[in-house]
């Protein structure tokens, strides 16, 4: 499974990258996320909760950064397993590229799933990503205090995550 995905937050790439890197940060914007712990030098471990075509998966697993380009681009791989569910493993290059509107975010992954989920019809799962990638970075944009698209401009009050870096 391929899925590319790119939206523009109202944030300068510095900030996002922090963001991106910040376990609270990544457990307040992954979808279903139930933990976070760990750091970029490390790795992360994470566990992460959804349904997917009416089978519950719960997810634990490991992540890791490579090829930190600060604040332009970094790779993820991680493989998380789910028991009976099956396994999900995959990789993703992230992109941070400046705009006059502030980032531009992008990813690519590449990702497989085993078990039990790689029954579901490929065209749900890429569904059910996209989804979850659109909900990710709404999320995202609102903890760097970005603007939702279309939205009127902030009224000056810094994002938690703002307030929180500095």
């Amino acid at each position: 499974m391929q899925v590319t995905y790119e939206r523009d937050i109202a944030a300068p790439p510095d900030v996002l990258w922090s963001a991106l890197l910040t376990p609270a940060v990544l457990q307040a914007c992954v979808p279903g996320c139930e933990s976070v712990t760990g750091s970029p030098a490390e790795g992360y471990d994470a566990v992460v909760g959804f349904k997917l075509a009416g089978i519950r998966v719960h997810l634990s697993g490991r992540i890791l950064v490579t090829e930190m380009d600060p604040p332009r681009s970094l790779h993820i791989t991680g493989e998380g397993k789910g028991g009976t569910a099956g396994l999900v493993r995959g990789g993703a290059r992230v992109t941070l590229t400046p705009i006059p509107e502030g980032t531009r975010l992008g990813y690519e992954i590449d990702g497989a799933v085993e078990g039990r989920l790689s029954q579901i019809s490929g065209r749900i799962v890429s569904g059910v990503a996209h989804r979850l990638a659109d909900e990710f970075f709404a999320r995202l944009g609102r903890a760097v205090g970005a603007p939702p698209p279309d939205a009127p401009e902030p009224s000056g009050s810094k994002s938690w995550f703002r307030r929180l870096a500095g």
